[in-house]
């Protein structure tokens, strides 16, 4: 448990310098990860891309983790496609450039 909350933490504060956050709601024994988004994320356009292609891969390669449920952010495999595929993606890309730079943390 300690090691996906400090990974949450990690994740919360690149979020954070978007105005956003993620926040921990539970892991449970199963190993199932709940997190919600907060802050700007929760009206974000893009954090459906966020949780796809930055919470979920993060969070699933710990050990014990199973499964992870954030809410309000799934997205369709073509919805993303687009998503990706649009201009409008800067946040988004900012965020993964983030991640890349700060890998040795998460």
């Amino acid at each position: 448990m300690e090691t996906v909350q400090v990974r949450v933490q990690a994740l919360d504060s690149l979020l954070r310098s978007h105005a956003g956050g993620l926040e921990l709601q539970s892991f449970d024994e199963r190993g199932v990860v709940r997190v919600r988004f907060t802050g700007m994320c929760v009206g974000c356009e893009l954090r459906a891309v966020t949780a796809s292609r930055v919470i979920e891969p993060v969070l699933r390669a710990l050990n014990g983790v199973t499964a992870v449920e954030i809410a309000g952010g799934r997205v369709s495999e073509h919805a993303l496609a687009a998503l990706e595929a649009s201009a409008g993606c800067d946040d988004l890309q900012a965020i993964l450039r983030a991640v890349r730079r700060h890998e040795g943390d998460l």
